[in-house]
């Protein structure tokens, strides 16, 4: 027994395999060297500065291959490339022109609001209406015809109104807030009478002595000019009295109806014997 025993840890000793020795030196075939470099290419980075290519087995479709000495690159959607790291938050090739110093960003105007209107009432006060239908009424850059005392108008903004075309006058502004508190009433007044007279000798003088202004009685004027404005009633008439005076004829009195307006005044005059 011990024989056997003896003969079976013979035969296992031989079929041990001699390990080698960790401390020792070991010669390298250079064959061999280059080989598992290869095989191990891609998977550790290098040293020397060159990229480094996968085996093929391990290359994604389409996969471009980087020239020695160039900048990897990455796949777009659009079928280009970008280099690896960069931004793709933005389309490649895009341009960003930044803003120039100094300028302002251009103001768009708002639109304008379409005008808002309100309802005026006009009432001419104190003229006749059949008087006040020989006039017109100016309302701003309008002229409306008179066929009553009260007119409604449609304004858009504050406007003044004018009683025109006639020997009565009146203006008034109207306003919205006047409007609307009910129909504006315009005062309106006769035109003074403007008087020329003809007939007359040359250089004589005429003077107003009744009917005229306070200021004007009794002044002597050209009697070949239009003599000075000659205030009349709300009737549009006024009753006036003159007295003429020229070298080589007799002195003349004349009494006449002078109107709202202008008008003309034949007087005659006799000559001295």
């Amino acid at each position: 027994g011990a024989l056997a025993l003896t003969g079976l840890v013979a035969a296992g000793v031989m079929l041990i395999p001699e390990l080698p020795d960790v401390g020792a030196k070991t010669e390298t075939n250079p064959a061999l060297a280059a080989a598992d470099l290869d095989a191990t290419a891609g998977t550790s980075p290098r040293t020397d500065g060159l990229a480094t290519t996968p085996p093929e087995g391990d290359r994604p479709p389409n996969a471009t291959i980087p020239e020695p000495g160039t900048t990897p690159t990455q796949s777009t959607s659009a079928g280009g490339t970008t280099p690896t790291g960069a931004d793709t938050s933005k389309p490649v090739g895009a341009s960003v022109r930044p803003p120039r110093p100094g300028r302002r960003p251009k103001r768009t105007n708002p639109t304008p609001e379409a005008p808002s209107t309100f309802a005026c009432t006009l009432k001419l006060a104190e003229i006749p209406v059949n008087t006040a239908r020989n006039h017109k009424l100016q309302v701003g850059r309008k002229t409306l015809a008179i066929d009553a005392l009260s007119t409604k108008l449609e304004l858009e903004r504050a406007t003044t109104a004018s009683l025109t075309q006639g020997t009565w006058r009146g203006t008034i502004r109207l306003t919205p807030e006047a409007c609307a508190r009910g129909p504006v009433s315009m005062p309106t007044s006769p035109k003074a009478a403007r008087v020329r007279l003809t007939g007359a000798p040359p250089n004589a003088v005429v003077r107003c002595v009744k009917g005229c202004a306070k200021k004007d009685i009794g002044a002597n004027q050209a009697a070949d000019k239009e003599m000075r404005p000659i205030p009349v009633g709300r009737t549009g008439s006024q009753r006036v009295t003159f007295k003429l005076q020229a070298e080589g004829h007799r002195p003349a009195e004349i009494e006449r109806t002078v109107h709202s307006g202008s008008q003309t005044v034949r007087v005659s005059m006799a000559p001295r014997k």
